[in-house]
């Protein structure tokens, strides 16, 4: 298969795709050699003097994001678990006493949440150069 190297407005790679044309074109060995031999982030590589060359700090800031993105999704998916004291606070089959401990859990849970959405808008936000 060939594949052209899509490149953003710095010159990073922004995608790779399959393509039957034959201007600018790679194959599978040089696509798998240069950006996923070594596990690196694809969107990490920009081009320098015709060659792709590693940007290790957008890396660390792509890794830190995703590791952001992993831990909202983790704690959401906890909070899901607490679901049903709003149920049965709605039925009235229960009072905010009896889960007072879990409510409070719940807004820590929340608040973590809210702290790494703020974290994640300010490390996606462009740096001023």
């Amino acid at each position: 298969m060939k594949y052209e190297i899509i490149l953003d407005e710095n010159t990073y790679v922004s995608g790779i795709i399959h393509n039957g044309d034959e201007r600018d074109i790679y194959d599978d060995e040089f696509i798998f050699n240069t950006f996923y031999k070594d596990g690196h982030r694809v969107k990490c590589y920009h081009l320098v003097d015709g060659e792709f060359v590693l940007d290790e700090v957008k890396e660390q800031e792509e890794i830190a994001k995703e590791q952001v993105e992993q831990e909202i999704a983790r704690l959401k998916t906890e909070l899901t678990q607490y679901d049903y004291i709003g149920t049965k606070l709605a039925m009235g089959v229960a009072t905010k006493e009896e889960y007072a401990e879990q409510i409070a859990y719940t807004e820590t849970i929340r608040e973590q949440i809210r702290e790494l959405e703020n974290f994640r808008t300010e490390i996606e936000e462009p740096k001023e150069v």
